[in-house]
């Protein structure tokens, strides 16, 4: 359990840094934006620009993950509520399986 737990905060580590990369790249983006309207409005002049297929892609991924909470509450509240009623179980198989991969530095298994 432990070791899925240190995997999880390892993915969720990932995904934090890799949704901070994310975010400033569009931050990046819209602060060319605001600098090319702020040519154009000084030039008189208009620049068209569109975003790529890639770009539109990473926008819309950024928005659905942003909708991702960042923890399962419900999963949590489940196994609390089987721990405090003494009705949470894990099968020895599982535990002997994890205790002989990390002995034999298994440890990811």
């Amino acid at each position: 359990m432990v070791d899925r737990i240190k995997a999880y905060e390892t993915t969720r580590t990932n995904f934090e840094a890799t949704r901070l990369n994310e975010n400033q790249a569009i931050k990046q983006e819209e602060v060319k934006k605001t600098q090319v309207q702020a040519q154009e409005k000084q030039t008189g002049a208009r620049t068209v620009t569109s975003l790529s297929e890639e770009g539109k892609l990473r926008s819309d991924a950024m928005s659905a993950l942003n909708k991702v909470p960042d923890i399962r509450n419900e999963k949590i509240q489940q196994i609390k509520n089987q721990i405090d009623n003494n009705t949470y179980n894990v099968p020895p198989e599982k535990v002997a399986e994890k205790m002989v991969n990390k002995i034999l530095g298994f440890a990811g298994k």
